[in-house]
């Protein structure tokens, strides 16, 4: 369905946008498949499990977390950290540790994106180097990665 320009709402913005990633990861998992074989497959099976079990082990300490200190906003990565030693200067130590593992993956996501923002942007302007594109992104998303750290 196409609509005029500027008639699309927020969530189908969202929707469309999920739409491409999931498709896109789609797409390539057959030649994924190809060049790993069974191998291939059974590594991507066993990551989705450790993957879903990872997601209900942490949404249950986070369940935790919200039980034992109701309203004190105590539910993220960090504060899990924290909380996992009955040492305090270990569990600072852990919180610090989390926070920096989580700069370091952010980090990355925007390096990866710049790095393709600026060649994918490079074919759009052509007159504007590659280099340029990327200056620009690395300006635009490195306080992102800071954004909601202590």
């Amino acid at each position: 369905v196409f609509l005029p320009v500027g008639e699309c709402t927020l969530l189908m913005s969202v929707f469309n946008m999920a739409n491409c990633l999931v498709g896109s990861g789609i797409l390539g998992l057959p030649f994924g498949l190809k060049v790993g074989g069974w191998a291939g497959l059974i590594v991507m099976l066993l990551t989705t499990i450790i993957t879903a079990y990872t997601g209900k082990v942490i949404g249950r300490c986070i369940e935790h977390l919200l039980v034992k200190y109701p309203g004190s906003g105590r539910d993220r990565f960090q504060d899990m950290a924290e909380m996992c030693c009955q040492n305090r200067l270990l569990g600072r130590a852990f919180k610090a540790l989390m926070n920096l593992s989580i700069v370091l993956e952010l980090w990355g996501s925007a390096c990866s994106r710049i790095v393709l923002q600026g060649s994918n942007l490079n074919k759009v302007f052509p007159s504007y180097s590659t280099e340029t594109f990327m200056i620009t992104c690395t300006c635009v998303l490195l306080p992102t990665v800071f954004i909601g750290m202590e």
